[in-house]
């Protein structure tokens, strides 16, 4: 059996001119299910949340990905968009994290 971790990719470890190389692809990929998690793809009004918050691109990707099924603007805000967001915070991070993300939606008027 090959090796899983072996086609991991490190972005800690790229150079700055890769790693801009690897988000310029990526944004040619928001909206397809090409779309690695890289690039920025949420609202502003998000961006203390997934910009800030320690969320890896498993996350991102899956937040993508629900956006996509349930049909919602990838850069649009909604009591449905907070809903999911919160709900793979709570999922995916710790409880100090949620914590800190949920103290953001109360500080920001952000209905969930």
């Amino acid at each position: 059996m090959k090796n899983p971790n072996k086609y991991l990719l490190n972005l800690d470890l790229q150079s700055s001119h890769a790693f801009l190389k690897l988000i310029e692809l990526d944004t040619t990929f928001i909206g397809t299910t090409n779309y690695m998690g890289i690039a920025f793809f949420w609202n502003k009004k998000y961006d203390f949340i997934l910009g800030c918050s320690k969320i890896d691109l498993e996350i991102m990707k899956e937040l993508h990905s629900i956006f996509l099924l349930k049909n919602l603007d990838l850069d649009g805000t909604s009591k449905m968009h907070n809903k999911i967001i919160k709900y793979l915070i709570k999922k995916y991070c710790t409880s100090d994290v949620f914590n800190q993300v949920m103290r953001c939606f109360e500080f920001y008027n952000l209905e969930v």
